[in-house]
């Protein structure tokens, strides 16, 4: 099985992040060692047996994660002729749940970006990393791995996105101005990275979370807001304010449309429960 599973994953680590390749490796291991079965003895009704066992008390989208990296792995093995039967083709995932997403709105990010005035400690740089989040989309780690020379005049460049791939996002006017704030009134190192500590290394994606927490507890806002929150607020804003769904995709580095369609599904079901439950009752 050992074999079988590297192949997989150095399949997998071509498109995704070490991160995806770890979370797929430690579903699969955790079945397999759960099944007690060699790989070509195992059958759909183990498959079957695992799910409603083992994912009891987890959500629907969880138990979906979860499953889907075991389903791949499966299909992977049938496609290379590894097993005789495609045992994964007729498990049927639950439909995802649609829940409502916590993002910022254009007010709460504005709201924000005021409340970095506050912070005792590195204030520029926050608001800059905040206002990037927002107007950009990028991830954690791609903000973590950003360089001076990558700020352009009109583009940002990222080199480290998922996947090893690369993508310019627009540079936002507001981004542009809160970098040079921070840049050049705050940031004191020679370090290449952007974004540093007083010890002139990049940031970690820990820091850069602690940062965004800091900044949403010392404002009014009353969320849960993480880096990847900001990222989903970046493609809502940009939904509502009437950006095309190509454009959003393009600028979050989704491979394919369907990954951003999520984003409008769940505001325009959080729109259409408010028209219905605001309409007259006839």
């Amino acid at each position: 099985m050992k074999n079988y599973l590297e192949l997989f994953l150095a399949q997998i680590r071509i498109k995704g992040s070490d991160k995806t390749v770890k979370d797929y490796q430690r579903n699969i291991q955790k079945f397999m060692d759960k099944c007690h079965k060699n790989i070509e003895d195992i059958a759909y009704d183990d498959l079957v047996k695992y799910y409603d066992e083992e994912f009891i008390n987890l959500s629907i989208n969880s138990k979906r994660t979860y499953m889907a990296a075991i389903l791949s792995f499966f299909s992977f093995l049938y496609k290379h002729n590894f097993i005789k039967e495609d045992i994964a083709k007729s498990f049927e995932l639950p439909k995802a749940e649609v829940s409502d997403m916590t993002y910022l709105n254009t007010q709460e990010s504005l709201i924000a970006a005021k409340s970095c005035e506050t912070q005792k400690r590195n204030p520029l740089r926050k608001k800059a990393m905040l206002v990037l989040f927002i107007n950009s989309g990028i991830r954690a780690s791609e903000l973590s791995n950003l360089k001076l020379e990558d700020v352009g005049d009109e583009w940002l460049n990222i080199r480290n996105a998922k996947g090893n791939k690369f993508r310019r996002i627009p540079l936002h006017p507001s981004v542009k101005l809160a970098i040079n704030d921070y840049v050049n009134n705050e940031r004191n190192d020679v370090s290449p990275y952007l974004f540093v500590n007083q010890q002139g290394r990049k940031l970690s994606t820990v820091i850069i979370n602690r940062d965004i927490n800091s900044i949403i507890n010392k404002s009014t806002i009353d969320k849960h807001i993480s880096a990847h929150r900001l990222r989903d607020s970046f493609a809502t804003i940009q939904y509502v304010n009437g950006s095309d769904i190509k454009s959003i995709q393009e600028t979050l580095g989704h491979e394919t449309i369907q990954m951003t369609l999520h984003y409008v599904q769940k505001v325009d079901e959080k729109r259409k429960a408010q028209i219905l439950s605001s309409g007259v009752q006839f």
